[in-house]
């Protein structure tokens, strides 16, 4: 008889605004000092001087590691391994994973090149 009163998950009300809105202003500030912990870490000993390093840390930073992250999660994930090859052990998708990941340091490396002098004199 329980059962019957209770309302089905599809026609329950969303949160208010307000909790969306409180569960965001918490998130996001934790999110952010964690992915500046996380690229603080990676940079060691290198720190950001002044405003203009940390505006660059935090908007450069972050959107670029985040990239990363998700370009490894998309094509290392087990559904497109197993397109490259179902072996659990494939020279196959190392060869591939390689190439990817020259890829991406090219990339960077190039963005480096081009933006390392300006980027460089906000770090010491």
């Amino acid at each position: 008889m329980g059962e019957l009163n209770q309302i089905p998950k599809h026609h329950q009300s969303k949160a208010p605004w307000k909790e969306r809105f409180k569960r965001y202003a918490v998130g996001i500030p934790i999110f952010l000092i964690f992915y500046v912990v996380l690229i603080l870490l990676y940079l060691y000993p290198h720190w950001p001087t002044d405003l203009v390093g940390w505006f660059i840390l935090i908007v450069v930073g972050i959107p670029i590691s985040l990239c990363v992250e998700w370009v490894g999660e998309i094509l290392f994930s087990e559904r497109i391994g197993l397109r490259i090859s179902g072996k659990k052990f494939s020279v196959t998708r190392i060869v591939f994973s390689l190439f990817v990941f020259l890829v991406i340091a090219g990339v960077l490396a190039l963005f480096w090149f081009v933006f390392g002098p300006f980027i460089r004199q906000h770090f010491r």
